[in-house]
């Protein structure tokens, strides 16, 4: 588990976190072709993905990945270490259970890392795209 602390950025509108590094697109894209790849028997199943930056929340980053030859969609969430390990292992199993309990739509989780010991040094989750409207507040 990663023992860097989270750092803050303060101003007049109050305190973000910081990212110590930006998670780049070619990480992401080997690991979630490698996480991909895994699912799928045949070699050379995957040939190829594109990845775009998609949203931004307050401790995740989210892109967009599309397969060249499938129709799914999937995020891929990276997530500061506001609680290492607990945050992510957390959202999984949340939206595990989702998945089996609710009624509405839920992404399936594909993979994940609750740990920055990997080539992106941020933990991360695999998801497939649901698609959507968003809610009119």
């Amino acid at each position: 588990m990663s023992t860097t602390p989270l750092q803050w950025h303060t101003s007049f509108a109050g305190s973000s976190p910081v990212w110590p590094s930006e998670p780049t697109i070619p990480t992401i894209a080997s690991i979630a072709l490698a996480a991909l790849s895994a699912q799928h028997t045949q070699v050379g199943d995957l040939p190829s993905i594109t990845v775009n930056f998609f949203a931004q929340g307050s401790f995740n980053k989210n892109y967009e990945i599309v397969v060249s030859n499938q129709k799914d969609k999937f995020l891929f969430r990276v997530t500061l270490p506001v609680d290492p390990f607990f945050k992510t292992e957390s959202e999984v199993a949340t939206l595990a259970f989702l998945r089996q309990k609710a009624s509405i739509p839920v992404p399936e989780v594909v993979a994940w890392s609750s740990t920055s010991d990997n080539a992106l040094s941020y933990e991360w989750i695999l998801l497939k795209k649901v698609e959507g409207e968003s809610p009119n507040l």
